[in-house]
């Protein structure tokens, strides 16, 4: 009994310096939500909503007139090949799936990976912008006649919405923003290296399924070809805005770290101290002890912006 005692005694010491450790680590992991990414996130998420809610539902598209003997309407009716759940699945899916692996196993932090996914968030949120205001313009889906033949209301007010193509937009902007981050994380274009072609082609695996995804709105008749060459353009702009947000250029030194914003001020103390602090006689140790402190806090603060701080003065 008393041995019972005395281990659970042992115990609690163990047991609050792991519950303080783990604290710690959330606190030092999620600080970063305090820099205002609620504001993107919830920005996101409104004009999302906005883009859902006004354009084609509340605003319905043009009703424009037609042939009945126009033949580029006149294609079979056929089942969606990727229906629009597949189709929303495969935005989000996927890159959450690719996100969470890396941060388990390949030790990108919990900033990188949350970066990443606000940029599919707000690559979708313009796409979803460009897409749904655009399909006012009412153009007529390919197997429009066939629509009409069968009655069905839903069939016939979604089969105004041909221009553009919202499955290769939305795909496409979330493949971007995978394929971009894929290429940040390897510095395909930044760092030379063995294998860059392999890990070219290794990164660009998003935009093929995005690209087999436009393509079955070929072969099923719902759009034409430049529906659905507006919908990989706005998708692909629209992913490279949403990287570019949170990220560094792809032929940056610092390609493979995420943009931070609370740091921003106190790395540039940092640098600047580290210029403006010239060692002198008595004041040496002081001067490089204070530019030192300042390291090991950004250090502390965020890993990313260690190591972006150190590349950053190795290319100075």
């Amino acid at each position: 009994m008393q041995y019972k005692l005395q281990a659970r005694t042992n115990s609690q010491p163990l047991l609050r310096m792991l519950a303080f450790n783990a604290r710690k680590a959330f606190l030092k992991d999620f600080l970063f939500m305090k820099d205002g990414y609620g504001w993107d996130w919830l920005g996101a998420g409104l004009i999302i909503v906005i883009n859902f809610l006004f354009p084609t539902f509340l605003i319905p598209p043009i009703d424009r007139a037609y042939d009945a003997a126009d033949k580029t309407l006149a294609y079979p009716f056929r089942e969606d090949t990727v229906s629009n759940l597949a189709a929303a699945l495969l935005v989000f899916l996927p890159p959450a799936g690719v996100f969470i692996v890396a941060c388990i196993f390949f030790r990108v932090s919990i900033l990188d990976g949350h970066h990443a996914y606000l940029s599919v968030v707000e690559a979708f949120s313009l796409a979803s912008g460009w897409k749904r205001w655009m399909n006012l313009v009412g153009r007529l889906r390919p197997h429009w006649l066939a629509v009409v033949a069968m009655g069905d209301p839903h069939l016939i007010n979604v089969g105004r919405l041909a221009y553009p193509s919202g499955h290769t937009a939305y795909t496409f902007s979330s493949a971007t923003v995978v394929a971009l981050w894929s290429c940040g994380k390897l510095q395909v274009f930044s760092k030379p290296s063995q294998a860059l072609y392999l890990k070219l082609l290794l990164c660009s695996m998003p935009l093929w399924l995005a690209t087999f995804v436009a393509c079955t709105r070929i072969t099923d008749f719902k759009h034409d070809f430049s529906d659905v060459n507006a919908g990989s353009f706005i998708g692909i702009v629209s992913g490279f805005v949403g990287y570019s947000l949170n990220f560094h250029s792809l032929f940056s030194t610092s390609s493979n770290l995420p943009k931070v914003r609370r740091e921003a001020g106190l790395l540039a103390e940092a640098r600047g101290s580290r210029h403006a602090y010239a060692p002198s006689g008595d004041g040496e140790n002081e001067s490089l002890g204070r530019v030192d402190q300042r390291s090991r806090l950004c250090s502390d603060l965020s890993p990313e912006l260690g190591r972006q701080s150190d590349v950053e003065e190795g290319v100075r």
